[in-house]
């Protein structure tokens, strides 16, 4: 049998379970609604950014990035990460 490996363990506490019901009787279970307009709009105020773009996985966001800079063929990117995974 495999063992699982998970990147970052669950963490369940206060009113996530509420928020969760919440976005489920909404319909808003995507990357777009309330919630995350109000997460892109804390993220914002908190490092003093004029906008911001939650989203759903970090290959997405890797793929946003190097569309921002653009990034073309051809171009060297080096990725560094230190303790991947851990």
């Amino acid at each position: 049998m495999t063992k699982r490996i998970y990147r970052l363990p669950r963490y369940v506490d206060g009113n996530e379970r509420e928020l969760l019901v919440g976005a489920i009787d909404s319909n808003w279970i995507t990357t777009l609604g309330p919630q995350i307009d109000a997460f892109e709009q804390e993220m914002c105020d908190n490092v003093g950014a004029r906008h911001a773009v939650a989203l759903a996985t970090g290959t997405a966001a890797f793929h946003r990035a190097l569309v921002s800079l653009a990034v073309k063929p051809g171009d060297e990117v080096i990725w560094c990460c230190s303790n991947w995974g851990q």
